[in-house]
């Protein structure tokens, strides 16, 4: 710019303005350093208790002073920084927006954390250890006796159950038994006080197979293991199918017994009096008429379609039967499947009137259809017994699925194991659980009556063939 008063030439020049705006960026974060645990990222304040807020001040750990950096991080908040750098997009250097301060405070909140499988849900569920006030304190991060409101696998299961109490079915009375002899067994682990650690064993192997029970009724099972004192015992609890049945659930309850090498006289009184109960209630299980209105659910509305098929054949049959003036004889001869038959109208005779008869043969030919998969498999479905080297073998089985799977248990000098597999035609496969040294696997074939096959030990160590009679 020119400069008049003094003849001065001057230059051209720029000036640039420049907006500044100091913001902040504050409040309380949450990383975890090793496994994500999902209740606490939804709600962080379970950890808030733990937090020792008092002991701890902030601490400056960046500064830039014209461009002059100073970088004080340990190795937890350089980790913490960085998050919340990205979170707020804030960068460092020449890039805005640009970070000129970082003050820093935070508290380690240490947490052991284990998974764990809840025998009875069937279910993986976390929990954590942490210290508060000097002292251990466990954190549940979910509820594994909570049952879900609703499931359609429990619908069809509780259908399924309704029409097999209806209808009084061999397998309906099978689940009964293993239900009253579960009943039992916390009845006996408990009348000394306490379920012991060894006797919990027992029960989680049988528990485990509880494949074919509804969530309601392993929530029932869910309050005979937490409550303090039992319900009376109800006599329909100790009522079994067969003898045989009945036996092996005595041999249970005594084994049940001798499981915490101490046995008490509570416990003897109380096998006592349950012997004497099973042995007055063998096969007192609801009959085919009790069960079935007892089971409202199923018996109505059947009682309500055979009332309407009824009322429709009615209809058929007699509302639309023909008058006696159109047809006045009818005649049916049968003989090795032909069938004849003749109608004749008659009508008064006149000169433009005459009899006609009317002469119609139908050839029925007898056609056998093959049996159906199910009626097969369901009457596979029970006890094989035989010999079993010196032994005697009870192969039990339970149910064949539509996709080959089989479940059922053996009983070898009164030692139950469950069994799992499947079906290829008239062969099966059919596993022990494997977590004792003597489990094995069967493999047999059926046959009209008979199956035969071998039984090999997991550990090699043994072979044995059997053939079993229905």
């Amino acid at each position: 710019v020119d400069c008049k008063p003094c003849k001065a030439t001057g230059e051209i020049g720029k000036i640039v303005y420049i907006e500044i705006e100091v913001g902040n960026t504050s409040g309380e974060f949450y990383k975890y350093t090793n496994e994500t645990i999902e209740n606490i990222q939804k709600n962080p304040s379970v950890l808030f208790k733990y937090l020792n807020k008092a002991s701890v001040k902030p601490q400056t750990v960046y500064t830039d002073i014209n461009g002059a950096i100073t970088e004080k991080y340990d190795a937890n908040s350089e980790v913490f920084c960085k998050s919340i750098e990205g979170d707020a997009a804030l960068s460092k250097g020449d890039e805005y927006p640009r970070v000129v301060s970082e003050d820093v405070y935070y508290d380690i909140v240490p947490l052991s954390t284990l998974e764990y499988n809840h025998i009875l849900s069937g279910t993986m569920h976390k929990v954590s250890a942490a210290v508060l006030n000097n002292n251990f304190d466990v954190i549940f991060h979910s509820d594994p006796t909570s049952v879900k409101k609703f499931d359609i696998a429990n619908v069809f299961k509780a259908i399924g159950w309704n029409f097999k109490k209806a209808f009084a079915t061999k397998s309906y009375k099978e689940k009964l038994d293993k239900k009253h002899e579960l009943y039992l067994l916390v009845r006996v682990a408990k009348a000394d006080g306490a379920i012991e650690d060894s006797e919990k064993r027992v029960l989680v192997d049988l528990i485990s197979h509880l494949n074919e029970f509804a969530n309601k009724e392993k929530a029932a099972l869910f309050n005979l293991f937490s409550i303090k004192e039992l319900p009376p015992l109800a006599k329909e609890e100790t009522v079994f199918s067969t003898k045989e049945r009945a036996d092996i659930a005595i041999q249970n309850l005594n084994k049940m017994m001798k499981e915490d090498n101490e046995i008490e006289a509570p416990e003897v009184k109380l096998i006592a009096s349950l012997k004497d109960k099973i042995s007055n209630n063998i096969g007192k299980h609801p009959g085919f008429f009790s069960s079935f209105f007892k089971t409202w659910q199923v018996s109505l509305p059947i009682i309500i379609l055979l009332l309407a098929f009824g009322i429709t054949l009615y209809f058929v049959l007699f509302a639309s039967k023909p008058s006696s003036n159109e047809v006045l004889n009818a005649g049916t001869n049968t003989n090795n499947y032909d069938t004849t038959t003749k109608v004749v109208n008659e009508l008064p005779k006149t000169e433009n009137t005459s009899v006609t008869e009317v002469q119609k043969d139908t050839v029925i030919t007898s056609v056998e259809e093959p049996p159906l998969a199910s009626d097969i498999n369901n009457a596979l479905i029970g006890e094989w017994k035989g010999a079993f080297g010196n032994d005697q073998l009870l192969i039990n089985i339970e149910s064949i699925n539509e996709d080959g799977s089989v479940t059922g248990f053996n009983v070898v000098k009164n030692n139950q194991r469950a069994l799992t597999g499947f079906k290829n035609g008239d062969s099966f496969e059919l596993k022990e659980p494997g977590d004792d040294k003597w489990d094995g696997v069967f493999k047999f074939t059926i046959a009209g009556n008979t199956a035969t096959g071998t039984w090999s030990a997991n550990n090699g160590k043994s072979t044995k063939q059997f053939s079993l009679t229905k």
